[in-house]
C-alpha cells in the first residue's frame, strides 16, 4: 500500500510500506505486493541479508531475534531495493490477532519526503509573511505554566514582544489603561478569563501597554482555547484598532517589507541589524552576516526573461525563508542582491550546514520550477562581534568576500579571515587573488608578442600567465609526449602528456574544441584510476588541458595548465582565456618549429 501525499500524475510517493512474514529462521516466506521492489529474488533467503551493510545486517538479526522473544520490537536502518541502491526503513514487529508474528515496513524516499517538507514549509513561510503584514500581535497562554507569551512576525521571523506569567501580563496592561471603571472592569475580565483557561476570548480594552510611548490606544484581543502536543493552551491575536504605526520600528510595520518578497526592505535591514548589534542582550552572541546574490542575474532575463527573473528572485527568498527559518532574518535589498543576519547559529560548521542546504535547493527548485540548468549563488559572510561591533563595519567586510567569490569564479561562499582577506581592496589584485581584469591584461600582452616574436616569446609569456593566473605551471608537450618542449613553474617531475593521452576513458572527456577541465583530482578516483594515482603522487590537484593535432602533419599537442598542493574551481573567465592561451602556442610552434 502507498500511503502519503502523491503529486497529480506522478507515481513518487514519499513512503512505502508493506506486510512481510518470515519463517523460524528468519527466511522470507510472504509478502504483500508492494515489497516486490525490494524482497523479488531474495525469497527463501534470511530477511537480514537485506541490510544495506554488514553492520545494518547485523542489527537486522539481532532486532529480529528481540522480537521473536518479546513480541514487540522496532528498528530504524537501511536496506537495499533490487538495484542495491539503500534505502532508510522503518521496521516494526508484532504479532496479529491470530498469533502470526508480522513485520510492518516502511520505505521512506528521502528526496521526495524532503521536497513536500519545503513545499508546506513554503505554505508555512507564507502564512507568516500575512501575519506579518498584518500589522497584528500573536499571543500564546501556556496553562499549566502560566506563562504568556506576546510577538510580532518580522516577515517570518517573530520577535517577542513579551514573555511573563499572566499576572505580570495584567499588571502591565493596567499600569497604562484608562482608569475608567468599565475598562478595567473588562481587564479583570479578561484577567479571570485566563485564569479560566478554558474559554474564548473577544473583548475590546483601552491601554497603552502595547506601544512604546504608552498611549491609551483601542485593543481589540480574541483567543480561544486549544491544545500544543496535547498540552492546554489559549491561542489570540491582539489588534491595536486606532492609533498608527509611528511609535512602531520600522522593520515592524507593512512599508518595512519588501513588496514582491515579503522579506525586509533594505531600510528594515539596516534598523533591525542596528537594533542587535547595539542590544545589551546580544554582546555575547554570535551573529553572521550574509550578502549574496545570483550569479549571472542578468543572463536570465536576457534568455528567459523578465518574467521569469521575477520568479527566481520569488523563488530565492521562498527558499532563503524555509531553510533559514527562525535561526536569523532574512532581507532583499533590491534586484537579486539579498540578506541574511543569523541569530541561532552559533558556529561555522551550523552556518556552512545552512549555506550549502541554500545552494542545493535554490539548485534543485530552478531545475525543477524554471527548467533552468544553472542557478548558482556567490555570498560573502563576516561574524559579530569577532569582525567588527556594528553593521556599517560588518557589511563592508561581507561585501568584500562577496566580492572575491565572484572574483574565484562565482558559485560558492566566503567566509571572512583577516590574516587572508585583510588587505584585499574590492577592484584590486592582490595576493593570491587574480583580479579577471589583470587576466585579460595579460593574454593582451601575450597576443602582441607571440605575433610579434613568435615561439622565441613562448617562455617569456609563460612567465607573464603564471603570474597573472596564480597559477604553479605550464607545461607545453609537441610531438614528444614524454617531455616538455616549454616548461614554466614548478613543474610536477615524470608528469608527462603520455600520462594522460594513454588513458582513453581519461581523454573521452576532453571537448570538442579540445579541451578538459579538471577542478579536483579526486573526481577520476574510480573513473581513471591510473591517471588518478600519479596525480596524486604528484600532488597535481585541478587542472586545464588542451590536446589538438596538427591537421597537416598528425603531430600532437599537449598544453596543461597545473594547480599543486590545492584544488581551484576554474571560473569560466580563466577556463576561456586559459584556452585561448593554449590555442595561440599551438598556432606557434605548429608553424615554427
Amino acid at each position: 500500500m502507498i500511503i502519503g501525499e502523491i503529486e497529480k500524475g506522478s507515481d513518487v510517493s514519499p513512503v512505502i510500506y508493506f506486510y512481510l512474514s518470515l519463517t523460524e529462521d528468519f527466511k522470507i516466506a510472504s509478502y504483500d505486493q508492494d515489497g516486490h521492489e525490494f524482497i523479488a529474488g531474495n525469497k527463501n533467503s534470511p530477511f537480514y541479508e537485506l541490510g544495506a551493510n554488514d553492520k545494518c545486517k547485523k542489527e537486522l538479526e539481532e532486532f529480529l531475534h528481540l522480537v521473536k522473544e518479546n513480541g514487540k520490537d522496532r528498528i530504524i536502518t537501511f536496506i537495499v531495493d533490487r538495484n542495491e541502491k539503500p534505502c532508510l526503513t522503518d521496521i516494526e514487529g508484532e504479532y496479529l490477532p491470530n498469533e502470526e508474528l508480522c513485520y510492518c515496513i516502511k520505505v521512506w524516499n528521502i528526496p521526495v519526503v524532503e521536497q513536500m517538507c519545503l513545499k508546506h514549509g513554503d505554505n508555512v513561510w507564507k502564512y507568516k509573511t500575512l501575519l506579518g503584514l498584518s500589522g497584528q500581535s500573536l499571543m500564546d497562554y501556556d496553562v499549566d505554566k502560566k506563562i504568556v507569551s506576546v510577538y510580532r512576525y518580522v516577515s517570518d521571523h517573530s520577535v517577542r514582544e513579551f514573555y511573563d506569567t499572566y499576572d505580570v501580563f495584567i499588571e502591565k496592561i493596567k499600569e497604562t489603561a484608562e482608569q475608567s471603571a468599565s475598562n478595567l472592569a473588562l481587564i479583570e475580565k479578561l484577567g479571570d478569563q485566563f485564569s479560566c483557561g478554558d474559554c474564548t476570548i473577544e473583548t475590546t480594552i483601552r491601554t497603552g501597554f502595547f506601544n512604546s510611548e504608552k498611549k491609551v490606544q483601542n485593543v481589540l484581543i480574541r483567543a480561544r482555547a486549544g491544545k500544543a502536543d496535547n498540552h492546554p493552551m489559549i491561542f489570540g491575536l491582539i489588534n491595536v484598532i486606532s492609533g498608527d504605526e509611528d511609535n512602531l520600528p520600522f522593520y515592524l510595520t507593512a512599508a518595512g517589507l519588501d513588496s514582491a518578497t515579503g522579506l525586509l526592505n533594505k531600510r528594515s535591514i539596516v534598523e533591525y541589524s542596528e537594533h542587535v548589534f547595539n542590544s545589551e542582550g546580544n554582546k555575547d552572541r554570535k551573529h553572521y552576516m550574509v550578502l549574496l546574490d545570483i550569479d549571472d542575474f542578468k543572463s536570465i532575463n536576457d534568455n528567459f526573461g523578465h518574467q521569469v527573473g521575477d520568479r527566481a528572485i520569488y523563488l530565492l527568498a521562498s527558499v532563503l525563508q524555509q531553510i533559514v527559518g527562525d535561526a536569523g532574518i532574512v532581507g532583499r535589498y533590491g534586484g537579486d542582491e539579498f540578506y541574511i543576519l543569523t541569530d541561532r547559529v552559533q558556529d561555522e560548521e551550523k552556518l556552512r550546514s545552512v549555506l550549502r542546504r541554500i545552494k542545493y535547493h535554490v539548485s534543485a527548485r530552478a531545475k525543477e520550477e524554471l527548467n533552468m540548468e544553472k542557478f548558482n549563488l556567490s555570498m560573502g559572510i563576516s561574524l559579530y562581534p569577532d569582525d567588527g561591533n556594528n553593521y556599517k563595519d560588518l557589511l563592508a567586510l561581507a561585501d568584500k568576500c562577496l566580492y572575491i567569490a565572484k572574483e574565484k569564479g562565482k558559485n560558492r561562499y566566503i567566509i571572512y579571515r583577516p590574516e587572508m582577506h585583510k588587505d584585499i581592496e574590492t577592484g584590486a589584485v592582490t595576493k593570491g587573488i587574480s583580479s579577471f581584469d589583470e587576466q585579460a591584461k595579460s593574454i593582451n600582452r601575450v597576443v602582441k608578442d607571440l605575433f610579434k616574436n613568435g615561439v622565441s616569446a613562448v617562455e617569456k609569456v609563460m612567465v607573464d600567465v603564471v603570474k597573472s593566473f596564480d597559477l604553479d605551471s605550464i607545461d607545453v608537450f609537441y610531438r614528444d609526449m614524454k617531455k616538455p618542449m616549454f616548461s614554466c613553474g614548478k613543474y610536477p617531475s615524470g608528469l608527462s602528456a603520455e600520462t594522460f593521452i594513454s588513458d582513453d576513458g581519461y581523454m573521452e572527456k576532453f571537448d570538442s574544441n579540445g579541451l578538459r577541465v579538471l577542478n579536483n583530482h579526486t573526481s577520476l578516483r574510480h573513473s581513471c584510476v591510473k591517471v588518478f594515482d600519479v596525480l596524486q603522487e604528484k600532488k597535481c590537484m585541478s587542472l586545464i588541458q588542451l590536446y589538438l593535432v596538427d591537421p597537416d602533419t598528425d603531430s600532437k599537442y599537449f598544453f596543461s595548465c597545473n594547480m599543486l598542493n590545492r584544488n581551484h574551481k576554474w571560473s569560466d573567465a580563466e577556463i576561456s582565456n586559459l584556452g585561448l592561451f593554449g590555442s595561440l602556442i599551438f598556432e606557434v610552434v605548429s608553424r615554427q618549429v
